[in-house]
């Protein structure tokens, strides 16, 4: 439970950091040079940023329209866990992502992406009426089995073009009948992209946040599960009796609460176990994992100081801290996963080749605006510092202007 804890908090935390919700993670522009093409055309600056603000307003319907943050947020998961996802935009429908068994890649040296597989599972009687007869032809399937209850997989095979690396052909079969046209698609069009969270050189796939991790995860997993055994054990309440004694235990187990009995108490004793200050041990060593893991995963209620005047500046400070040290996968992400789903959203609005057209696409949310804020915690600490200035005497401050 505190490892799902962590993963859904940092899950959640990385969606609201890079896709925040109520604006736009894109935004359009131009380099000065060309804003003054625009101006000698006729086009001034105002009517450029005003056309821009209107397609940035369609491309955050479109993004909610494509349920792009759950799936993303699904996608976050998948990518801390095993550090891996696949994400594909099809030109009509919804965002989806593909867990690490529904696919393969294959990359170069540098992590170029070479080719791709994935594998979807569909009811066979979904399928085309001509495409299903060739596909129940194919298979070993009984005359009288229920087609409603049998799957087959889809796969698509994603390869660049050997003769043109700049473009992608994508093929499709239903278990080992191809069908559909082949479709070619460019770098910038191209609907399916894996995501990583961190790769190593000579690696087809990632590794996740808890991989990286691991050896924390299983001394806390092994702790915690000997705390639940002491836990049970301790609470196994029994009694010795001395031998020839003159209490009856069949009766006593069986009479009611504050019936009386002869006999004498010290011939009852309960076993006690003086193993309280080993499990205080152990739990102390279990909070010292939660709260390492808390720093890891920026899970800030693990990581707060237990005393009685915490500021919620420290708070602040802190998180901003944890948050910092993520700034590597901010920047992976980035390119990784905000850029080609912004550019794959574009297209789908029937917005394409902005680049090639001059306009810049800029990712303003992320690692931008984690720069942001630490600028804008400087701001603030100068401000602080400047109001001290009103606590020197006249004189001195004079000498300092």
């Amino acid at each position: 439970t505190e490892g799902a804890k962590l993963v859904n908090a940092l899950a959640n935390r990385y969606t609201e950091t890079l896709f925040p919700a109520g604006r736009s993670f894109v935004k359009l522009d131009l380099t000065e040079e060309q804003y003054s093409m625009q101006e000698q055309a006729g086009q001034s600056k105002a009517d450029i940023m005003t056309t821009f603000a209107r397609i940035e307003r369609d491309f955050r319907v479109k993004f909610g329209e494509i349920q792009a943050r759950a799936t993303i947020l699904d996608a976050m998961k998948h990518l801390i866990v095993t550090g891996n996802a696949l994400l594909h935009l099809p030109q009509e429908g919804n965002l989806m992502n593909y867990a690490i068994d529904e696919y393969v890649v294959l990359r170069d040296l540098s992590g170029k992406v070479l080719k791709i597989i994935t594998e979807d599972k569909k009811a066979v009687m979904s399928l085309p009426e001509d495409i299903r007869s060739a596909v129940i032809a194919g298979m070993d399937i009984d005359a009288d089995a229920d087609l409603t209850q049998i799957n087959v997989s889809l796969f698509t095979y994603i390869r660049r073009d050997p003769d043109n690396p700049e473009q992608w052909l994508v093929d499709q079969a239903v278990e080992s009948i191809p069908v559909g046209e082949q479709n070619t698609y460019t770098d910038q069009t191209l609907r399916w992209f894996p995501v990583i969270w961190n790769r190593t050189r000579r690696e087809m796939y990632g590794r996740g946040l808890v991989e990286e991790h691991f050896g924390s995860f299983w001394t806390m997993s092994i702790l915690s599960e000997a705390l639940a055994v002491g836990a049970v054990t301790l609470a196994d309440i029994k009694f010795l009796v001395r031998p020839g004694s003159m209490v009856d235990v069949a009766r006593m187990n069986a009479s009611a609460s504050g019936t009386y009995h002869y006999g004498d108490p010290d011939d009852i004793n309960a076993i006690t176990s003086d193993k309280n200050r080993d499990m205080m041990m152990i739990q102390d060593v279990i909070e010292a994992y939660k709260r390492h893991l808390g720093e890891v995963f920026m899970y800030l209620p693990s990581t707060m100081r237990d005393a009685d005047r915490v500021t919620a500046e420290e708070n602040r400070l802190r998180a901003r801290e944890l948050e910092s040290g993520h700034g590597g996968v901010y920047s992976m992400l980035a390119d990784g996963l905000q850029k080609p789903l912004a550019i794959l959203i574009f297209n789908q609005m029937g917005i394409s080749d902005l680049e090639s057209s001059g306009v810049e696409i800029v990712i303003s949310a992320g690692l931008n605006a984690l720069s942001r804020g630490a600028e804008n915690d400087k701001i603030n600490h100068w401000m602080a510092d400047l109001s001290q200035t009103n606590n020197v005497p006249p004189d001195v401050r004079q000498r300092i202007k």
